[in-house]
């Protein structure tokens, strides 16, 4: 198995072993999950920002802010259905998949995505099928 290092002060070291025993787990999974669940690893270059912003009528800042402070896609959909101007979002639970509920203009759209890829991943993923579902509705 392949290692990768960094170098952290000792304070960062402290601040890990504190969380680590909180949460129950090793210093090295929670840093394998804080790695996972917060680097965009897409192969292509992707939009879902944009099309959050768009569909949800919210502004960079709230973006940024609901994926520092969320821990799972779940929350970060949680806080984002609390300023969402246009669509209201609703989560279902799932112990296999990460299960959203859209609504609009009278219509639900569920979207799931399996909970084993990355936080970012799964977010992103979501709200590009969202968008493709969306703009399917005015093809002709």
């Amino acid at each position: 198995m392949p290692f990768i290092g960094f170098k952290a002060s000792e304070s960062m070291v402290k601040k890990l072993d504190e969380v680590a025993k909180r949460k129950g787990v090793g210093r090295s999974e929670l840093i394998r999950d804080l790695i996972r669940n917060n680097l965009d690893t897409t192969d292509d270059f992707s939009n879902w920002k944009v099309y959050a912003w768009n569909l949800f009528g919210i502004n960079n800042d709230q973006l940024r802010y609901a994926m520092g402070t969320s821990e799972t896609a779940e929350e970060f959909f949680s806080i984002i259905s609390k300023w969402s101007k246009n669509i209201k979002i609703y989560i279902i639970p799932s112990t296999e998949n990460v299960k959203i509920k859209f609504s609009r203009d009278n219509k639900d759209l569920i979207i799931s995505e399996a909970r084993i890829l990355g936080k970012v991943k799964v977010i992103a993923s979501i709200i590009e099928k969202l968008d493709s579902e969306i703009a399917a509705e005015f093809t002709i």
